[in-house]
């Protein structure tokens, strides 16, 4: 079954390979304006869902794996997924506001896993009336593995070949070649890589 496009908006680009709708079942609904929305070839998406605002950008590259996948794209907002990611089953993309997503290539992304530019609700100082939560970028290196369960919030960077552990929540920057775990996330080991397979 194909991918199905729910266009209810204005001058919104929508390019989907060939190959990859074939091979895919998967919904899109797009329900506000001035969108873009490209997959590459070699993607293949299982009942996965793609909700898009107005004014958004979603890219996602070649031979990238999509189980259940919900990615949520809203307000000005950015998400670009590299080549060969693998989402393997029941995660959650969201950028909400002017903020961005961006995930490397080759990432594995394991089950239950969710990302989250932004609180989605407004948090502010009482004296003030200023909001005190922004939105912030997310920003996901090459090869990284994400383990079941993983929370990325908001202004998080991950650096490339690094590991993070099942059920961590990560709030600050991680560095390359290393493995952290917690609540919120710590580094244990520097040093690492990871493969795939068993050795």
């Amino acid at each position: 079954m194909p991918i199905t496009v729910i266009d209810s908006g204005l001058n919104n680009k929508i390019s989907i390979d060939s190959d990859s709708n074939a091979k895919s079942n998967a919904r899109i609904s797009v329900s506000g304006n001035d969108n873009v929305v490209m997959i590459d070839s070699g993607c293949v998406f299982k009942e996965a869902s793609i909700r898009v605002g107005n004014n958004c950008s979603i890219t996602i590259s070649k031979n990238c794996s999509m189980n259940k996948v919900d990615i949520y794209c809203v307000d000005s907002a950015q998400i670009k997924i590299g080549e060969g990611v693998s989402c393997t089953f029941q995660s959650k993309i969201y950028a909400h506001e002017p903020a961005s997503i961006t995930i490397g290539e080759k990432c594995l992304i394991a089950n239950n896993v969710l990302m989250m530019a932004s609180d989605m609700h407004t948090i502010y100082d009482i004296e003030t009336g200023e909001r005190i939560n922004q939105a912030g970028d997310i920003k996901i290196g090459n090869h990284v593995w994400l383990a079941a369960g993983v929370n990325v919030m908001k202004g998080v960077t991950i650096g490339q070949d690094s590991v993070i552990g099942a059920g961590s929540i990560v709030t600050t920057a991680i560095p390359n070649n290393c493995v952290a775990v917690g609540s919120p996330a710590r580094v244990v080991r520097t040093g690492t890589n990871w493969r795939p397979d068993l050795i």
